[in-house]
């Protein structure tokens, strides 16, 4: 089983975006949660049947979805690994850090 957990914007659209790149390959999850917290959204996806680079090419497309901020893939009995992409934020924390 893979657990997809993905870090949106609280957009009105971003948990159809996230659905629809399932259904899009004929794929229902075992379970689907989604949780707001402030202005974004938390979404974990179980999936069970992908081999690895199935799940691996699903969780990139995720990752370029509009309002996507990071997936992170987990493989049952695995750390997560991460493919987030940078936000604003954590870009200007970077600066600050590095301007002492």
């Amino acid at each position: 089983m893979h657990r997809f957990r993905i870090h949106t914007l609280a957009d009105p659209e971003a948990l159809a975006r996230v659905v629809g790149a399932f259904a899009r390959r004929g794929i229902v999850p075992l379970a689907l949660r989604a949780r707001r917290e402030g202005d974004e959204c938390r979404i974990d996806a179980d999936i069970a049947g992908l081999s690895p680079q199935q799940a691996a090419t699903i969780a990139a497309g995720l990752g370029e979805t509009f309002t996507v901020l990071s997936v992170r893939l987990q493989i049952e009995g695995t750390k997560p690994p991460s493919t987030e992409r940078p936000t604003m934020q954590s870009l200007m924390m970077k600066e600050d850090a590095w301007q002492g």
